[in-house]
């Protein structure tokens, strides 16, 4: 137990404002912990931030709004909850963010979150989630198992369809238990009036077109590199078979010119050693002659 954390009274633990981050095993050893409040000041917080409370039933994370990234297994036990809102602001969100908590059954993710994947595991289809975001690359493949409705604003209706759809096609993934439904009014602004709208994300900005003449330059250079590269491999080919027909005929030439002088066996054992030495060594030096320039085309 962290006395230095906060206020541990009825089983609620309100950590001071003031802390900034929250280390593995932060929240430990507490009997009969039930909630935790946490800071406004709230910018980080560990894997394993809470362990071995069995009894806990809520996390208050409505002031956190500087927290980035909630990390797998930042609750790392087995707990009662039944809701878990993600922070206004969090982007990331790691594996069994919530722990053990086959009790779970709303989940509420605000529309800064970019990635979430699985829930609690148990992937039971059991989970009312709230999803506000409409970034194009969140995606839910690993999480889909533990929703059983997915709620999402009006706007957002045909894209995560056809998300749902792309996981049942192409991934493989059942969605038998999963029903898409429109955000309810009474919720839209859940997390303010920012909830319903659509965060600005960086995108690679276009190149300015080029004008006409610019084109015409730019084409025509490129067709005056092909053409002289073309003609340079066209050589380098050309020398790659004066190279290796040269090779053969001269290797031809001197087994030719040599039978007619051979008159003994001996003879024909120097004459065939000597061509197991000679012909390769022409035929290399010849093939490295023909190759010299290398056959590469430019796109």
């Amino acid at each position: 137990m962290n006395m230095q954390l906060g206020t541990f009274e009825n089983g609620v633990l309100t950590i001071n404002e003031g802390v900034e981050s929250l280390e593995a095993h932060s929240i430990t050893g507490y009997d009969g912990l039930k909630k935790i409040v946490f800071p406004s000041t709230l910018k980080e917080v560990a894997m394993e931030t809470v362990i071995d409370q069995e009894e806990l039933e809520e996390v208050d994370l409505s002031k956190v709004t500087q927290l980035k990234v909630l990390p797998g297994g930042f609750i790392d036990c087995e707990n009662k909850l039944k809701r878990f809102v993600i922070p206004y602001g969090v982007e990331t969100v790691g594996n069994w963010f919530a722990g053990d908590c086959p009790l779970l059954e709303e989940l509420y993710v605000p529309h800064t979150v970019r990635s979430i994947v699985e829930i609690n595991g148990h992937k039971e289809n059991t989970i009312d989630a709230y999803v506000f975001s409409s970034c194009p690359s969140l995606s839910l493949e690993d999480a889909i198992e533990d929703i059983r409705n997915l709620y999402v604003l009006p706007d957002n209706l045909s894209m995560y369809e056809e998300h749902l759809e792309y996981l049942v096609d192409e991934l493989d993934i059942g969605m038998d238990d999963v029903t898409l439904k429109e955000m309810p009014k009474e919720l839209r602004t859940f997390f303010g009036a920012e909830a319903g709208k659509e965060l600005n994300w960086e995108e690679e900005e276009e190149p300015e077109e080029e004008d006409d003449e610019e084109k015409i330059k730019k084409i025509w250079k490129n067709a005056e590199i092909w053409y002289k590269e073309h003609r340079r491999v066209k050589r380098g080919r050309l020398k790659r078979k004066i190279g290796f027909w040269g090779a053969l005929i001269i290797a031809i030439g001197f087994g030719i010119a040599d039978f007619f002088f051979l008159d003994n066996s001996s003879d024909w054992i120097s004459f065939l050693l000597f061509m197991a030495v000679a012909c390769p060594v022409v035929l290399l030096w010849l093939w490295a002659w023909g190759c010299f320039e290398h056959d590469i085309l430019i796109d």
